[in-house]
């Protein structure tokens, strides 16, 4: 088995037991700490199975479970530029994803994320930022773990999350701090 299919398996398998136990956060890589380091369940397995090499498209596991960061939807991709304008006049709140095309963690919370943004679109305007393009705006929002989630109202954060987390978890975050 590849190192890229075993580190997906694994965080599957994360996810799902993190949702039985009801834990969040459990899975982040930390690029953009000093030490550049990844914690997963305090392995580096993930992230050194999705390397950037392998950053754009498709990746499958043996579950046939299929993710992508450059989904079309519900969820916009946004620039640094764009977001001070959005958050400056939109009126909806917000939440934003960080994340990074080569973080394993980012690639799960992908489609999750866009699983509630399509349920819950009339509501929340949901937004991506790539770090990797937008550094400075990372440090700014003191971004240090991804993926890493920011709900914002009327301008200011309300809430921040880091780590993978299901549809569920991130429906039930969306509710309590908005709702």
């Amino acid at each position: 088995m590849s190192m890229r299919v075993w580190g997906l398996a694994v965080a599957l398998v994360a996810m799902q037991l993190a949702e039985a136990f009801q834990l969040t956060g459990y899975s982040a890589c930390r690029p953009l700490l000093p030490a550049a380091s990844c914690s997963f369940l305090r392995s580096r397995a993930l992230c050194a199975g999705l390397s950037p090499s392998t950053g754009r498209g498709r990746i499958q596991n043996q579950g046939n479970v299929r993710t992508t960061l450059r989904m079309a939807g519900a969820v916009e991709a946004v620039d640094a530029e764009t977001f001070e304008v959005i958050i400056q006049e939109e009126t909806k709140p917000l939440v934003v994803d960080f994340y990074a095309e080569w973080c394993g963690p980012c690639r799960l919370v992908a489609p999750q994320l866009e699983e509630v943004a399509q349920t819950m679109k009339d509501q929340v305007r949901f937004l991506k930022i790539n770090t990797d393009e937008n550094e400075r705006l990372a440090t700014l929002m003191q971004v240090y773990a991804l993926p890493t989630l920011l709900l914002i109202k009327d301008g200011a954060v309300v809430q921040r999350a880091e780590g993978a987390m299901m549809a569920n978890q991130i429906r039930d975050l969306v509710k309590t701090s908005f709702f």
